[in-house]
């Protein structure tokens, strides 16, 4: 209940946070800890270079075509915001946005002692870790939500059930409230043995 009006108090304009780990879930679990995103609304990350321009907003094309498998770099096409340039680092005359310069930039905005954990912020006591995620195109969710309803992709109800909750989470991210509800609503129907529970909290979260 806590974690649910503390994330509806710092949802803004410009991030949305979202609160896991299995404290974060309230269960009390030896070894557990509390887990938090925050979603960057004005930061859109695309595939293509075709973009709705808005002033306000960042935007990032991937390009994947000279790097490994799995990753992609972030080609920053349109900012007005300083603090993401200062983020970038240039190659062959274009900025490209570095995750390791953001997350050392993070550290100095911190109000308590954090240290860089692999993708995250985490505390000296390695019980709280903060990580950072952009704003991907709806596109691709629209495109994975059609995916799951379909009868014949995924057929074990507890394996859909869980889909449907890994899709309120990225709809989440997007700050779409609206589809993250209809998701964990989707994942609640299917009355799995503790997936109830799950989409049960993570409707509680939604205004």
């Amino acid at each position: 209940m806590m974690n649910t009006v503390r994330d509806n108090l710092i949802i803004n304009d410009e991030l949305v946070p979202i609160t896991g780990g299995s404290f974060g879930e309230g269960l009390d679990l030896r070894g557990g800890d509390i887990d938090i995103i925050h979603a960057h609304r004005l930061i859109d990350v695309s595939e293509h270079r075709k973009f709705p321009f808005d002033d306000r907003r960042t935007y990032l094309k991937m390009e994947t075509e000279t790097i490994q498998a799995g990753y992609t770099m972030l080609r920053c096409i349109s900012t007005h915001n300083n603090k993401v340039l200062q983020c970038c680092k240039k190659k062959n005359g274009k900025n490209y946005f570095s995750n390791v310069s953001y997350k050392e930039r993070l550290l100095l905005d911190q109000t308590m002692p954090m240290v860089i954990h692999g993708p995250c912020l985490s505390n000296e006591q390695a019980d709280f870790d903060i990580a950072q995620a952009l704003h991907k195109c709806r596109d691709s969710l629209r495109d994975l939500q059609t995916t799951i309803k379909k009868s014949d992709r995924i057929e074990d109800p507890t394996a859909k059930a869980l889909s449907f909750i890994c899709l309120g989470i990225a709809f989440q991210l997007l700050g779409n409230e609206d589809s993250a509800r209809n998701a964990f609503i989707q994942a609640y129907a299917f009355e799995s043995y503790g997936i109830k529970e799950i989409a049960t909290k993570r409707l509680s979260r939604i205004k």
